[in-house]
């Protein structure tokens, strides 16, 4: 018994997850609420519902009345969004010009009425408020939400997302963290594996900040550079899935079934998780979602939906290859070379060169065979094991890096042309599972195979490469912070050959600096593995 009890205190998550469930409780009491609203338009009145869209005619002045309930007396501030155009707005009978309001009026953001004008509205825990707002033109509408200003309340508001941020801690406190993983009988052969992750961390996340490749409409003058810099680093996600397949491939040597899921949930899914909703934390802050449209099947269903941090579809790829690893893994070695170099073949013959020939010529004869067991991402994993396990000779990397340059080549060429033609990205010769991309990151994996054995082998390169391979995930993971920083800073130029290719010189290192500093917190460390 007094083990258990032990335990318990000893488990943070527990006390957090407790005074999250308070905070939830709390924050409907803090939270104020909209009833009685009512639209008045050529003396007309009606109940409505909140957002209002409907067409009401250039120059149209309406009323809209309502009230504020509140459980607690606290200040708040007022947030109207009109559809259209408001120069005027009139409160309770007194006239309050946008000009003095911030935001005045804004299409996206409205107008915000600060403390200072709604005391004077004020008259205690149920306040009356009718406004009068002129249309401008167009299809009118308004949003009105109300948003409280204590602190202790606005922090309270959060809480739901880091009930679930600690539900998912206790959940990998509960999981075994001790890597039981055996030492490598040819370890020193494989350490150039670090450096190839570390290039891809790079890779990605400059391909990222060079993201105004997508905004192609025919007159930028950045595209040009643009799309150079998108297909010479566009190797970046197939090179993590090869690395994935060489690292993964060999689990049952090492662990259980059960340990290895064990495993990729405390160092991928935990992580994916937690990052998700602290994402969706910062959505609410800036004023990208607002807490009225907030529940657990909406968390749920933009966590799983992609729709919450964009850079994140690939961890979707990454479960899957995990759930069907064990199968590729379950391959006797002595049959590995020849299952696998056909099951490469056969995928890139029918998944991928003759779909693209057929795009590429317009054709409308059938590609009659298609190979399931290797759809999408999982031709990497199996190019990265044969890359890696298999001896290629000189007269093959010469064929292999031709090759490469032919696939960068039409990869640069082809998009270029097919775009300005179109005026807008075309992707025929785009995507991960086509010809040129194929064809490049082979040859790149090559190239950094041999280049990171020879780096892997100078002592301060190699202890250079291995500190930055402690922080290569954290690329992946954390980008989105300082990437959407950058966009809600005007005075970043985001479309600057500076910018796109600076930029993660200067975010990689913040990045291990706030990773190193969430490593030194027992609980928080473990969403940054």
């Amino acid at each position: 018994m007094s083990s258990i009890v032990r335990k318990i205190i000893r488990a943070p998550e527990l006390y957090c997850a407790l005074l999250m469930l308070v905070g939830v409780f709390c924050s409907q009491a803090c939270q104020p609420k909209i009833e009685n609203i009512v639209l008045s338009q050529n003396g007309i009145q009606r109940e409505i519902s909140l957002p209002l869209v409907e067409k009401l005619g250039d120059g149209a002045v309406f009323d809209v009345s309502f009230d504020i309930v509140q459980g607690i007396e606290i200040p708040f501030d007022l947030k109207v969004i009109p559809d259209d155009c408001a120069d005027f707005v009139i409160i309770n009978g007194q006239k309050e010009f946008l000009g003095l309001v911030e935001g005045h009026c804004n299409y996206s953001n409205g107008f915000v009425l600060p403390d200072s004008i709604i005391s004077k509205y004020r008259k205690g825990l149920v306040n009356h408020f009718e406004f009068r707002i002129r249309n401008g033109g167009g299809n009118a509408g308004i949003k009105i939400s109300p948003e409280e200003k204590s602190i202790v309340c606005s922090v309270l508001r959060y809480s739901i997302l880091a009930l679930l941020i600690m539900l998912c801690l206790l959940l990998g406190r509960l999981l075994p963290t001790q890597d039981t993983t055996k030492p490598a009988e040819n370890r020193k052969a494989s350490d150039y594996i670090t450096f190839v992750i570390v290039v891809s961390a790079f890779a990605v996340l400059t391909l990222h900040t060079n993201n105004c490749f997508w905004w192609y409409t025919g007159k930028e003058d950045y595209w040009f550079s643009a799309n150079i810099i998108e297909c010479v680093f566009y190797f970046a996600v197939p090179l993590f899935f090869m690395v994935t397949g060489i690292t993964l491939m060999d689990f049952f040597d090492r662990y259980t079934m059960k340990a290895y899921f064990s495993k990729r949930f405390m160092k991928t899914m935990l992580p994916f998780l937690v990052w998700s909703i602290v994402a969706i934390g910062i959505d609410l802050h800036t004023g990208k979602r607002i807490w009225s449209n907030i529940d657990l099947r909406t968390i749920f269903q933009d966590i799983t939906g992609n729709r919450v941090i964009s850079i994140y579809w690939f961890f979707g790829a990454l479960f899957v290859l995990y759930l069907c690893m064990p199968l590729f893994a379950a391959v006797e070695k002595s049959k590995r070379k020849l299952v696998f170099s056909y099951l490469v073949i056969i995928a890139f013959v029918f998944n991928i060169f003759l779909p693209f020939l057929k795009k590429v010529f317009s054709s409308d004869l059938n590609t009659f065979f298609h190979v399931p067991v290797l759809v999408s991402y999982f031709i990497w994993p199996l190019l990265g094991w044969l890359l890696h396990n298999c001896e290629i000779k000189k007269w093959q990397k010469v064929l292999i890096h031709v090759l490469g340059l032919f696939g960068l080549a039409l990869h640069i060429c082809g998009s270029y042309v097919l775009s300005v033609e179109a005026n807008h990205v075309v992707g025929t010769f785009k995507g991960y599972e086509n010809v040129p991309s194929v064809l490049y990151a082979i040859s790149i994996f090559v190239m950094l195979k041999d280049v990171g054995t020879w780096i892997m082998k100078k002592e301060r390169l190699s202890r250079f490469v291995k500190m930055l391979g402690g922080y290569a995930f954290e690329v992946y993971l954390l980008q989105f912070i300082l990437l959407d920083a950058a966009v809600r800073n005007p005075s970043i130029d985001k479309n600057s050959l500076l910018y796109r290719l600076g930029a993660p010189f200067v975010m990689i290192p913040i990045i291990m600096a706030f990773t190193w500093c969430l490593r030194k917190i027992p609980v928080v460390r473990r969403i940054v593995p």
